[in-house]
């Protein structure tokens, strides 16, 4: 099989990159990004992108199975603009693109309350983002719905570090219907990831709880 990652250089992206590395039965992986990185996992190619230039930097781009981990926050973005751009307009352009590929599997990260009729920003626009990759043609589509992400991020973030620690502790007391809100490790996401490019039939949408039961038939290989 033949991979495209798109935010590999994220968190979850991280851990999916190193670990589909190691799975022979994708012949070639491929990870889109701005500029060139020192160094990447073993048999993982690089191919530099201008994300407002998509079609065009990947015309001879195509692949059995895309991930798409791209994600930021309104403090990096800096607008809710560029946020859209990020977390709206890249995927929907990137599924696009590979629906027209004739690509099988798509499996993306989306957010636990995604809701395109939210009147939380941040939710509605995860929400489009689903609408918009649903809309785009491919057949086999994960949408993954991550509660709180625990594990090493490169950039700093206080309140999230704060939130993680105290839901890690906690999360017992998140029973019966509000277990889809205890925090995942973003290991495990990439994970639970993994074990959909290779099992999802139809449209699939997976919150964090049964996404580490996903991720258990990894282990259980």
């Amino acid at each position: 099989m033949k991979a495209v990652i798109f935010g590999s250089t994220g968190m979850v992206g991280n851990y999916l990159t190193d670990s589909i590395s190691y799975l022979s039965q994708y012949e070639e992986i491929i990870i889109a990004v701005r500029r060139p990185l020192a160094t990447t996992p073993p048999r993982v190619k690089q191919l530099i992108v201008d994300f407002d230039k998509l079609d065009e930097d990947l015309k001879d781009i195509n692949a059995d199975v895309v991930f798409c981990c791209l994600g930021t926050t309104i403090a990096k973005a800096k607008s809710k603009d560029n946020f859209r751009k990020v977390d709206l307009e890249y995927p929907a352009m990137i599924a696009k693109h590979f629906a027209g590929k004739g690509t099988k599997r798509f499996i993306v990260i989306s957010s636990i309350g995604a809701n395109a009729a939210s009147s939380n920003f941040y939710l509605r626009t995860k929400g489009e983002m689903e609408v918009a990759v649903l809309s785009s043609g491919i057949h086999d589509i994960a949408i993954v719905r991550p509660g709180l992400l625990l594990g090493n991020r490169e950039e700093f973030r206080a309140g999230e570090r704060f939130a993680g620690f105290l839901m890690k502790h906690l999360d017992w007391l998140l029973t019966g219907s509000w277990q889809k809100y205890r925090p995942i490790h973003g290991r495990t996401l990439a994970i639970a990831m993994l074990v959909l490019a290779e099992s999802v039939k139809g449209i699939k949408i997976i919150e964090s709880e049964a996404l580490k039961i996903v991720a258990k038939k990894f282990t259980e290989k």
